[in-house]
């Protein structure tokens, strides 16, 4: 009698197990083609080869970029965007810009970054300011890197090195 029991309780335990799967999979869409992420050592889009069905015609609900980071020529710092995971474009440089001292506009692509990467080459950023009663200038203050500067949002623009007076 106890056998048959336990037995019933297995049994039950176990449909009720793949009830409650069938009914995760259809409430939450779970489908193993609904992410992509891109390869970390690539600068190519990036695409999933199960993906390129003829009949399947859907795009990815989601792209998840790796966020690895690309060293501009000015000092910058660009990271990845979707949907093909390329890094973003670097600022525009000319060659007879000089390379000590040079202000760098913050983008508004530069602003707009997720993330940014944790290395210390601090830059002097030109910090916005609103004031109650009356226009204020601008500040100056040290951040990590360009991509930590701009990234604040309110960051006009900056230059390589520290701020002078440790600001």
């Amino acid at each position: 009698m106890t056998r048959s029991k336990n037995l019933l309780l297995l049994i039950s335990i176990l449909l009720l197990g793949a009830v409650f799967i069938l009914l995760a999979e259809y409430f939450f869409e779970i489908q193993p083609n609904n992410l992509i992420a891109c390869p970390e050592e690539t600068t190519e889009p990036c695409e999933d080869e199960d993906l390129s069905d003829e009949t399947d015609t859907e795009s990815p609900d989601f792209v998840a970029c790796t966020m690895d980071a690309k060293e501009c020529p000015d000092g910058s710092f660009v990271g990845r965007v979707g949907p093909n995971c390329d890094f973003q474009e670097c600022p525009a440089v000319t060659p007879e810009e000089p390379t000590v001292s040079k202000t760098i506009v913050c983008s508004e692509e530069s602003k707009q970054v997720d993330a940014c990467i944790e290395i210390y080459q601090p830059v002097c950023g030109l910090v916005e300011v609103q004031c109650i009663t009356t226009p204020c200038p601008p500040v100056k203050q040290t951040f990590g890197n360009s991509c930590n500067a701009c990234a604040q949002g309110n960051v006009i623009s900056y230059e390589v090195g520290e701020c002078e007076g440790g600001a």
